[in-house]
Protein backbone atom coordinates (compact mmCIF):
# COMPACT_ATOMS: atom_id res chain seq x y z
CA UNK A 1 0.00 0.00 0.00
CA UNK A 2 3.02 2.75 1.14
CA UNK A 3 0.47 5.73 0.23
CA UNK A 4 -1.56 7.12 3.12
CA UNK A 5 -5.50 6.35 2.24
CA UNK A 6 -8.14 8.62 3.46
CA UNK A 7 -11.37 8.16 4.06
CA UNK A 8 -14.36 10.72 5.30
CA UNK A 9 -17.86 9.88 6.97
CA UNK A 10 -20.63 12.52 8.14
CA UNK A 11 -21.44 14.91 8.42
CA UNK A 12 -25.15 13.69 8.66
CA UNK A 13 -28.04 15.43 7.78
CA UNK A 14 -31.00 15.37 10.69
CA UNK A 15 -32.14 11.77 10.77
CA UNK A 16 -35.85 11.11 8.70
CA UNK A 17 -37.60 8.07 9.67
CA UNK A 18 -40.37 8.83 6.68
CA UNK A 19 -37.82 10.57 4.44
CA UNK A 20 -37.89 8.04 1.49
CA UNK A 21 -41.52 6.80 1.64
CA UNK A 22 -43.88 8.36 3.65
CA UNK A 23 -46.15 6.45 5.61
CA UNK A 24 -48.04 3.57 3.67
CA UNK A 25 -49.86 -0.34 3.89
CA UNK A 26 -48.61 -2.32 1.40
CA UNK A 27 -51.88 -4.66 0.25
CA UNK A 28 -49.15 -7.64 -1.24
CA UNK A 29 -45.65 -8.21 -2.60
CA UNK A 30 -45.23 -5.02 -3.98
CA UNK A 31 -42.78 -1.77 -4.70
CA UNK A 32 -43.63 0.69 -1.97
CA UNK A 33 -44.13 4.50 -2.78
CA UNK A 34 -40.79 6.27 -2.92
CA UNK A 35 -42.54 9.75 -2.07
CA UNK A 36 -40.56 11.55 1.10
CA UNK A 37 -39.21 14.83 1.55
CA UNK A 38 -35.48 13.12 0.49
CA UNK A 39 -36.76 11.74 -2.49
CA UNK A 40 -36.97 13.41 -6.29
CA UNK A 41 -38.98 13.26 -9.40
CA UNK A 42 -42.05 12.01 -7.47
CA UNK A 43 -45.46 13.62 -8.33
CA UNK A 44 -48.89 12.37 -7.47
CA UNK A 45 -51.05 13.62 -10.35
CA UNK A 46 -48.43 14.27 -13.37
CA UNK A 47 -50.35 11.59 -14.85
CA UNK A 48 -54.15 11.94 -13.81
CA UNK A 49 -55.47 15.10 -11.99
CA UNK A 50 -57.50 14.49 -9.18
CA UNK A 51 -61.30 12.40 -10.11
CA UNK A 52 -63.99 10.29 -8.39
CA UNK A 53 -64.89 7.46 -11.07
CA UNK A 54 -68.49 6.88 -10.65
CA UNK A 55 -68.34 3.34 -12.04
CA UNK A 56 -65.80 1.06 -14.26
CA UNK A 57 -64.41 2.98 -17.13
CA UNK A 58 -61.07 4.67 -18.01
CA UNK A 59 -59.54 7.44 -15.92
CA UNK A 60 -58.52 10.63 -17.79
CA UNK A 61 -55.21 10.88 -18.07
CA UNK A 62 -54.66 14.99 -17.65
CA UNK A 63 -51.67 15.37 -16.05
CA UNK A 64 -48.65 17.66 -16.88
CA UNK A 65 -47.18 14.79 -18.23
CA UNK A 66 -50.04 13.89 -20.83
CA UNK A 67 -50.01 15.27 -24.36
CA UNK A 68 -52.68 13.89 -26.80
CA UNK A 69 -53.95 11.68 -24.74
CA UNK A 70 -50.61 9.77 -23.68
CA UNK A 71 -48.77 9.86 -20.53
CA UNK A 72 -44.80 10.17 -21.78
CA UNK A 73 -42.96 9.01 -18.30
CA UNK A 74 -39.59 7.44 -19.74
CA UNK A 75 -39.02 5.23 -17.56
CA UNK A 76 -40.38 5.79 -14.02
CA UNK A 77 -42.63 3.63 -11.87
CA UNK A 78 -46.40 5.28 -11.10
CA UNK A 79 -48.30 5.33 -8.08
CA UNK A 80 -52.13 6.04 -7.43
CA UNK A 81 -53.13 7.85 -4.75
CA UNK A 82 -56.67 6.54 -2.80
CA UNK A 83 -58.08 8.94 -0.74
CA UNK A 84 -60.72 6.30 0.40
CA UNK A 85 -60.66 2.84 0.65
CA UNK A 86 -60.29 1.56 -3.31
CA UNK A 87 -59.03 -2.53 -1.69
CA UNK A 88 -61.97 -3.86 -3.34
CA UNK A 89 -61.02 -2.58 -7.03
CA UNK A 90 -58.33 -2.85 -9.53
CA UNK A 91 -56.59 -0.33 -11.75
CA UNK A 92 -55.51 -2.04 -15.03
CA UNK A 93 -52.31 -0.05 -16.54
CA UNK A 94 -51.96 -0.07 -20.75
CA UNK A 95 -48.84 1.19 -22.14
CA UNK A 96 -45.27 0.17 -22.79
CA UNK A 97 -42.55 -0.36 -20.12
CA UNK A 98 -38.63 -1.40 -19.46
CA UNK A 99 -37.58 -4.60 -18.63
CA UNK A 100 -34.03 -6.28 -18.15
CA UNK A 101 -33.33 -6.90 -21.61
CA UNK A 102 -34.30 -3.14 -22.47
CA UNK A 103 -37.46 -1.50 -24.11
CA UNK A 104 -40.15 -0.22 -24.65
CA UNK A 105 -42.23 -3.23 -25.06
CA UNK A 106 -46.57 -3.20 -24.81
CA UNK A 107 -47.31 -4.78 -21.07
CA UNK A 108 -50.39 -4.52 -18.93
CA UNK A 109 -50.53 -4.25 -15.54
CA UNK A 110 -53.40 -4.67 -13.22
CA UNK A 111 -52.55 -3.01 -9.59
CA UNK A 112 -55.04 -3.11 -6.89
CA UNK A 113 -56.31 -0.19 -5.20
CA UNK A 114 -55.12 1.08 -1.51
CA UNK A 115 -57.14 1.91 1.63
CA UNK A 116 -56.79 5.58 1.62
CA UNK A 117 -52.93 5.24 0.65
CA UNK A 118 -50.94 5.07 -2.10
CA UNK A 119 -49.48 1.62 -4.38
CA UNK A 120 -46.43 1.53 -6.91
CA UNK A 121 -46.63 -0.35 -10.06
CA UNK A 122 -44.08 -3.23 -10.60
CA UNK A 123 -43.27 -1.61 -14.16
CA UNK A 124 -41.25 1.39 -15.32
CA UNK A 125 -43.31 2.89 -17.97
CA UNK A 126 -42.07 4.50 -20.85
CA UNK A 127 -45.34 6.03 -22.06
CA UNK A 128 -48.94 5.00 -20.60
CA UNK A 129 -51.78 5.25 -22.73
CA UNK A 130 -54.89 4.05 -20.94
CA UNK A 131 -55.57 3.19 -16.87
CA UNK A 132 -59.29 1.53 -16.76
CA UNK A 133 -60.63 1.29 -12.94
CA UNK A 134 -62.44 -1.92 -12.44
CA UNK A 135 -65.69 0.08 -10.26
CA UNK A 136 -66.51 3.24 -8.95
CA UNK A 137 -63.78 4.81 -6.56
CA UNK A 138 -64.67 5.32 -2.80
CA UNK A 139 -63.21 8.81 -3.25
CA UNK A 140 -60.94 10.85 -5.17
CA UNK A 141 -57.41 9.32 -7.20
CA UNK A 142 -54.95 10.97 -8.35
CA UNK A 143 -51.51 8.99 -10.60
CA UNK A 144 -48.52 10.27 -10.54
CA UNK A 145 -44.81 9.32 -10.77
CA UNK A 146 -42.36 7.58 -8.42
CA UNK A 147 -39.29 9.33 -6.80
CA UNK A 148 -36.23 8.04 -5.78
CA UNK A 149 -34.33 8.88 -2.86
CA UNK A 150 -30.97 10.92 -3.03
CA UNK A 151 -29.40 10.92 0.65
CA UNK A 152 -26.93 13.66 1.48
CA UNK A 153 -24.45 10.83 2.30
CA UNK A 154 -23.98 7.57 2.16
CA UNK A 155 -26.07 6.21 5.10
CA UNK A 156 -28.02 3.24 6.65
CA UNK A 157 -31.56 3.06 5.51
CA UNK A 158 -34.22 1.93 7.90
CA UNK A 159 -37.97 0.21 7.82
CA UNK A 160 -40.19 1.46 10.44
CA UNK A 161 -43.17 -0.91 11.46
CA UNK A 162 -46.42 0.03 12.91
CA UNK A 163 -47.31 -3.49 13.41
CA UNK A 164 -45.44 -6.53 13.30
CA UNK A 165 -43.35 -7.08 9.82
CA UNK A 166 -40.84 -10.36 11.65
CA UNK A 167 -42.37 -12.65 9.19
CA UNK A 168 -41.98 -9.56 5.94
CA UNK A 169 -38.95 -8.70 4.18
CA UNK A 170 -37.84 -5.65 2.51
CA UNK A 171 -35.48 -5.96 -0.73
CA UNK A 172 -33.56 -2.58 -1.17
CA UNK A 173 -31.89 -1.47 -4.43
CA UNK A 174 -29.75 1.99 -4.92
CA UNK A 175 -26.19 3.32 -5.02
CA UNK A 176 -23.06 3.35 -2.87
CA UNK A 177 -20.99 6.63 -2.01
CA UNK A 178 -18.99 5.70 -5.48
CA UNK A 179 -22.16 4.93 -7.26
CA UNK A 180 -21.87 1.62 -7.52
CA UNK A 181 -25.23 -0.59 -7.66
CA UNK A 182 -26.24 -2.56 -4.26
CA UNK A 183 -29.15 -3.99 -2.79
CA UNK A 184 -29.81 -6.00 0.34
CA UNK A 185 -32.60 -7.76 1.91
CA UNK A 186 -33.87 -6.14 4.88
CA UNK A 187 -36.17 -8.65 7.73
CA UNK A 188 -39.05 -6.36 9.32
CA UNK A 189 -38.95 -6.51 12.85
CA UNK A 190 -42.07 -5.70 15.65
CA UNK A 191 -43.41 -1.75 16.05
CA UNK A 192 -39.71 -0.98 15.95
CA UNK A 193 -37.32 0.18 12.73
CA UNK A 194 -35.14 -2.13 11.14
CA UNK A 195 -31.92 -0.66 9.66
CA UNK A 196 -29.85 -1.73 6.44
CA UNK A 197 -26.54 -3.27 6.63
CA UNK A 198 -25.21 -1.11 3.63
CA UNK A 199 -25.19 2.66 3.68
CA UNK A 200 -27.12 4.05 0.13
CA UNK A 201 -26.34 7.29 -1.19
CA UNK A 202 -29.47 6.94 -3.29
CA UNK A 203 -32.30 4.54 -2.81
CA UNK A 204 -34.07 3.21 -6.23
CA UNK A 205 -36.23 1.05 -5.35
CA UNK A 206 -37.77 -1.31 -2.40
CA UNK A 207 -40.15 -4.32 -2.63
CA UNK A 208 -41.90 -5.84 0.02
CA UNK A 209 -42.38 -10.22 0.29
CA UNK A 210 -45.84 -9.68 1.66
CA UNK A 211 -48.67 -7.39 2.73
CA UNK A 212 -48.03 -5.36 5.60
CA UNK A 213 -50.02 -5.54 8.56
CA UNK A 214 -49.78 -2.11 9.43
CA UNK A 215 -48.59 1.19 7.97
CA UNK A 216 -44.31 1.24 7.38
CA UNK A 217 -42.37 3.98 6.85
CA UNK A 218 -38.75 4.29 4.74
CA UNK A 219 -35.98 6.87 5.89
CA UNK A 220 -32.83 7.25 7.85
CA UNK A 221 -31.23 7.59 11.35
CA UNK A 222 -27.73 8.77 12.47
CA UNK A 223 -25.66 6.08 11.12
CA UNK A 224 -23.37 5.61 8.73
CA UNK A 225 -19.74 3.85 7.33
CA UNK A 226 -16.88 5.19 5.77
CA UNK A 227 -15.81 3.62 2.33
CA UNK A 228 -14.05 0.77 2.67
CA UNK A 229 -10.47 0.67 2.62
CA UNK A 230 -8.42 -2.13 0.82
CA UNK A 231 -5.03 -3.37 2.17
CA UNK A 232 -2.14 -4.86 -0.05
CA UNK A 233 -2.24 -8.77 0.18
CA UNK A 234 1.72 -8.57 -0.87
CA UNK A 235 2.32 -7.18 2.44
CA UNK A 236 -0.52 -8.76 4.76
CA UNK A 237 1.97 -9.27 7.66
CA UNK A 238 2.91 -5.66 7.42
CA UNK A 239 1.65 -3.36 10.06
CA UNK A 240 -0.87 -0.42 9.61
CA UNK A 241 -0.69 3.56 11.37
CA UNK A 242 -4.27 5.04 11.48
CA UNK A 243 -5.15 8.45 12.88
CA UNK A 244 -8.81 9.59 12.74
CA UNK A 245 -9.34 13.15 13.04
CA UNK A 246 -12.67 14.69 14.43
CA UNK A 247 -14.70 17.52 13.40
CA UNK A 248 -17.80 18.50 15.89
CA UNK A 249 -19.20 15.99 17.81
CA UNK A 250 -19.31 12.16 16.99
CA UNK A 251 -18.74 8.85 18.30
CA UNK A 252 -16.55 6.59 15.98
CA UNK A 253 -15.27 3.05 15.71
CA UNK A 254 -12.81 1.80 13.50
CA UNK A 255 -14.02 -1.62 12.41
CA UNK A 256 -12.27 -4.35 10.17
CA UNK A 257 -12.83 -7.76 7.95
CA UNK A 258 -11.18 -10.85 6.88
CA UNK A 259 -13.95 -11.47 4.44
CA UNK A 260 -14.12 -10.19 0.67
CA UNK A 261 -16.31 -10.03 -1.37
CA UNK A 262 -14.45 -10.47 -4.38
CA UNK A 263 -12.81 -13.44 -3.36
CA UNK A 264 -12.77 -16.05 -6.06
CA UNK A 265 -12.95 -19.03 -3.86
CA UNK A 266 -14.86 -17.90 -0.76
CA UNK A 267 -16.50 -14.71 -1.78
CA UNK A 268 -19.14 -12.77 0.73
CA UNK A 269 -21.69 -10.42 -0.50
CA UNK A 270 -21.16 -7.01 0.99
CA UNK A 271 -24.34 -7.60 3.02
CA UNK A 272 -23.15 -10.40 5.14
CA UNK A 273 -19.57 -9.42 5.37
CA UNK A 274 -18.60 -9.24 9.50
CA UNK A 275 -17.93 -6.36 10.94
CA UNK A 276 -15.48 -6.47 14.31
CA UNK A 277 -14.37 -3.67 16.25
CA UNK A 278 -10.84 -2.45 15.95
CA UNK A 279 -8.65 -4.89 18.27
CA UNK A 280 -7.20 -1.40 19.26
CA UNK A 281 -9.61 -0.07 21.98
CA UNK A 282 -8.03 3.45 21.40
CA UNK A 283 -10.42 3.59 18.03
CA UNK A 284 -13.56 2.29 19.54
CA UNK A 285 -16.21 4.47 20.88
CA UNK A 286 -14.14 7.20 20.41
CA UNK A 287 -15.94 11.23 20.39
CA UNK A 288 -12.01 12.80 19.71
CA UNK A 289 -9.30 12.46 17.70
CA UNK A 290 -7.05 9.44 17.94
CA UNK A 291 -4.32 8.12 16.85
CA UNK A 292 -3.87 3.90 16.77
CA UNK A 293 -3.39 1.04 14.10
CA UNK A 294 -2.73 -2.91 13.63
CA UNK A 295 -0.48 -5.23 14.25
CA UNK A 296 -1.05 -6.82 10.98
CA UNK A 297 -2.99 -5.85 8.02
CA UNK A 298 -6.88 -6.89 7.92
CA UNK A 299 -8.43 -7.01 4.42
CA UNK A 300 -10.90 -4.20 4.79
CA UNK A 301 -11.20 -1.47 7.50
CA UNK A 302 -13.75 1.26 7.42
CA UNK A 303 -15.28 3.80 10.20
CA UNK A 304 -18.57 3.56 11.30
CA UNK A 305 -19.87 6.73 12.46
CA UNK A 306 -22.16 5.25 15.74
CA UNK A 307 -23.98 8.88 16.34
CA UNK A 308 -23.17 13.03 16.35
CA UNK A 309 -23.60 15.58 13.91
CA UNK A 310 -19.84 15.68 13.26
CA UNK A 311 -17.76 14.16 10.63
CA UNK A 312 -14.34 11.96 10.94
CA UNK A 313 -11.51 11.63 8.63
CA UNK A 314 -9.11 9.02 8.50
CA UNK A 315 -6.21 7.88 7.25
CA UNK A 316 -4.07 4.25 6.95
CA UNK A 317 -1.23 4.10 6.12
CA UNK A 318 0.20 0.36 5.61
CA UNK A 319 3.78 -0.14 6.33
CA UNK A 320 5.54 -0.83 2.43
CA UNK A 321 7.71 -4.19 2.64
CA UNK A 322 10.16 -4.52 0.16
Amino acid sequence: MGQPITVTVGSLAAADPDGISASQIAAGAQPLVLNGALTNGQTANNVALSQSPSGAGNLTLNGSLVSSSVAMLFGKKIYITSAGNDSGVTFTVTGQAFGTMGGPFAVTEVITGANTSVVSSVHEYYSISKIAISGASAAAVTVGTNGIATLDHARRVIITSAGDETGNTFTLTGTDASGTPISEVVTGVDTAAASSVLDYKTVTNIVTSAATTAAITVGTNGLAASPWVRFDDYAANSQVSVQASVTGTVNYTVQQTMQDPNDLANPVAPADVQWLDCTDTNLVAQTATKYGGYVLAPIFARVLLNSGDGSVSTVFRQAYLA
